[in-house]
Parts: C-alpha cells; sequence; structure tokens
C-alpha cells in the first residue's frame, strides 16, 4: 500500500508540473471542430492552412480520403443562420424550450476520394501547393498479387494520376518542393527507403 501511495503522489506530482508547463508556454486545450462517427486517420492540416485531410473509415469496410475547408462555407454559413432565425421564431412561444447545440456537429467534406477496384487509398500526405495529396493503394500485377503504388489526387479537379507502376512502395512524404518523394519499399521480405522522382516515378 505505502508503494502505491507513493507511485500515485509522484505521478499525481508530475502532472501538476506538466500542467504548470503547458500553461506557461501557452499551450490550451482546442475546441472540438467536429465529432466524426467510426475511425479517423492520419489526420493533417495543409500547407496553406486553409483544408483538412483524413483518412476516414466510418463502418466496418469502408475507407476513404476526406478533405474538409477549415473555414465556415458560405453554404454552411446559411444554414447556420436559417436555423438560428427558426429558434428565435421558436422560442417566441412560451411553451417551447431551446434544443441543445450539439457540439463538434459533423461536417460534410468538400472531397472525398473513395476504394476503387475493391482496394482503398492510405498512407495519405498533402503535396506542398496544397491542391494534390499523395498517396498508396494496392493494385493486382499480371499474376493477381497486390501491389503497392504511389498516386496523385488532385483534391480541385477529384483526378487522380498514377505515379508508379508495381514499385511495392508505402509512406511516402513528398520533398519541400514537390519534386520527389521519399518512400518505405518493401520487396521480398525486404524493405529500404527509396527516392521517387514524382514526375517520372522513377
Amino acid at each position: 500500500q505505502a508503494s502505491y501511495d507513493r507511485f500515485r503522489a509522484e505521478l499525481t506530482a508530475r502532472a501538476l508540473e506538466e500542467e504548470k508547463r503547458r500553461r506557461e508556454a501557452g499551450i490550451v486545450e482546442g475546441e472540438m471542430w467536429q465529432r466524426l462517427p467510426g475511425g479517423t486517420y492520419s489526420p493533417q492540416v495543409s500547407p496553406d492552412g486553409q483544408s483538412l485531410l483524413a483518412l476516414r473509415a466510418p463502418r466496418r469496410g469502408e475507407r476513404f480520403l476526406a478533405v474538409w475547408k477549415i473555414a465556415e462555407t458560405e453554404e454552411e454559413r446559411r444554414a447556420a443562420e436559417a436555423k438560428r432565425q427558426a429558434d428565435e421564431k421558436l422560442l417566441r412561444d412560451p411553451e417551447e424550450v431551446a434544443d441543445r447545440k450539439e457540439e463538434g456537429e459533423a461536417r460534410e467534406p468538400v472531397r472525398t476520394l473513395r476504394r476503387w477496384n475493391g482496394q482503398a487509398p492510405q498512407d495519405p500526405r498533402w503535396m506542398p501547393d496544397s491542391r494534390r495529396v499523395l498517396f498508396s493503394r494496392r493494385v493486382q500485377d499480371g499474376y493477381g498479387v497486390l501491389r503497392l503504388d504511389l498516386f496523385l489526387w488532385n483534391v480541385e479537379t477529384g483526378s487522380v494520376a498514377r505515379v508508379t507502376r508495381l514499385a511495392d512502395l508505402a509512406d511516402a512524404d513528398p520533398s519541400p518542393d514537390g519534386a520527389f518523394a521519399v518512400a518505405v519499399h518493401n520487396r521480398y521480405g525486404v524493405s529500404d527507403l527509396v527516392r521517387v522522382d514524382l514526375a517520372t516515378g522513377a
């Protein structure tokens, strides 16, 4: 019992020190942006700070990439204003009670990239231009074996361009100028890091 009491006291002291350090550094707990059902992976803000990318898995067997505008869209503003006016009108009735606003209400993404040929995108990374996303996806070779290749998704147009062919690459990170990426190459049980030219796939 004495050892456990000491452990609790030390843990509490460390937690208070960390809380003080964060407060002095100006780190504060943020507000919930939106509450999403299921799984959300690899969330990342675009380099220009205007969009959020994430790999979504809202339910079993469903996986896709999603992009949201961080700022409220004009359509969302109009919907919120219409709801506010409807609520005000409703509350003029003394018998009515205001609805409690749900924190982090889910917003619709402005663009999604779903699975095709049964294979979902994975390992998404923003390109430096904040318009394209580099990701990997499994593609069948001539023998029916699934191999990982790199693709570029243009979020503005929705188009997808294949970068490599049967290269067995994953977890690619683009360079600051977007000319190349460093990826993990996995083949025959051996892994190494490779540099990939994003213009040619070499």
